[in-house]
């Protein structure tokens, strides 16, 4: 957390059909799993009322998904488990953070992104020896020049036949070293020029935002376009948001610092409170995206709601003055008959209309 005293920083804190499945209902006792004894005390005994509480809750997440007409895949009851557990109470929630402590993992996008940083630190380090190189090539002309200057200089004594003669074979040698030394330069530029070649081809295909520390453009195109297709097929509901600081307020800032600052605080703020299953990206120039899966409009209007109030209740401060940000906001519902790109421009247009609203609604055209 910046210190807020300080200058120039910034503080954050299909149709229905019958389903014949039987499934317990709300009412119905669940007979709790007695846990075996502990054998150790790095195996503690685990309260039987937390075990009920947790198969209740499952069983409650699986009634939901068959209610809207979800199948019941992995993916699915993960997106469920995780949007109902927000409204439960807090010791439920830790109870299954501990049981899930070693499930936390990010899916194979988040190990990509992990890859990708390690590749683009290891690029860094092959520019630099590079770069080295080139250093060392650049001082061994200089050298050459040096020699030269100084064989001028033999060369005006008449009295040193032998010293000249000496001087001479060193001068070939140089010559010899110089055509060496200008192959093996030519190859390193080709080798640089590879090199270049494969870091923009893997830039190409990364998926995410080094800048923002977010999924980037690229990505969550690919990701809307995925979940647009099972839109179309399954009738799944799921909203996309926009989020943007309003201009006027970037306007006041001349620090491109402290601009990307404060982007990076917003973007920070999407990602702690969005859902494993959601997808956060930077869009373009300050603009991001979430992408809410299994949520209808009126989820994400409570979204909405709580992303405003966390950076409302953040304090921002530019050269020791407290800066508020004004958001412009939009929601969109995902329309199987319309493209990822048709949804995004109706959405972009609608941001310069969520001036001043906590947020806009588009509805699918």
């Amino acid at each position: 957390m910046a210190d807020a005293k300080k200058p120039g920083t910034i503080v954050l804190q299909s149709d229905k059909k019958s389903l014949d499945i039987a499934t317990a209902t709300a009412d119905e006792q669940i007979a709790p799993i007695k846990p075996k004894p502990a054998k150790t005390e790095d195996n503690p005994k685990i309260d039987a009322s937390l075990l009920n509480a947790l198969n209740k809750f499952s069983t409650n997440v699986l009634s939901h998904m068959l209610s809207d007409q979800v199948f019941a895949t992995p993916d699915n009851f993960e997106v469920y488990f995780a949007k109902l557990l927000e409204s439960e109470d807090s010791e439920l929630k830790s109870f299954i953070a501990s049981l899930s402590s070693n499930d936390l993992k990010k899916t194979s996008a988040h190990t990509r992104i992990q890859m990708e940083t390690e590749i683009r630190h290891g690029f860094v380090q092959i520019k630099n020896i590079l770069q080295v190189i080139s250093l060392v090539y650049k001082n061994l002309v200089i050298m050459e020049g040096i020699v030269k200057k100084r064989l001028d200089e033999s060369k005006r004594n008449s009295n040193a036949f032998e010293i000249q003669d000496c001087i001479k074979a060193f001068s070939d040698d140089l010559k010899k070293l110089d055509a060496l030394m200008s192959r093996h330069i030519n190859a390193i530029k080709a080798n640089y020029d590879e090199v270049g070649k494969v870091f923009k081809n893997i830039s190409a295909q990364s998926v995410y935002d080094p800048q923002y520390a977010v999924f980037n453009k690229v990505y969550f195109i690919e990701v809307l376009r995925s979940n647009l297709a099972y839109v179309k097929k399954y009738g799944y509901s799921e909203t996309l948001m926009f989020v943007k600081v309003d201009p006027k307020v970037l306007a006041k800032i001349d620090s491109m610092n402290d601009k990307r600052g404060i982007l990076r605080n917003i973007a920070q703020t999407l990602f702690n409170i969005s859902r494993r299953s959601d997808v956060v990206a930077h869009y373009d120039n300050g603009c991001f995206c979430v992408l809410m899966q299994h949520t209808d409009i009126e989820g994400a209007k409570l979204a909405c709601d709580r992303i405003r109030k966390l950076i409302g209740q953040a304090k921002f401060f530019i050269s020791e003055s407290e800066l508020k940000l004004d958001l412009q906001m939009v929601l969109t519902p995902l329309n199987a008959k319309l493209s990822a790109e048709e949804i995004i421009s109706n959405a972009l247009d609608g941001l310069e209309r969520a001036s001043g609203k906590n947020y806009e609604i588009v509805e699918s055209k």
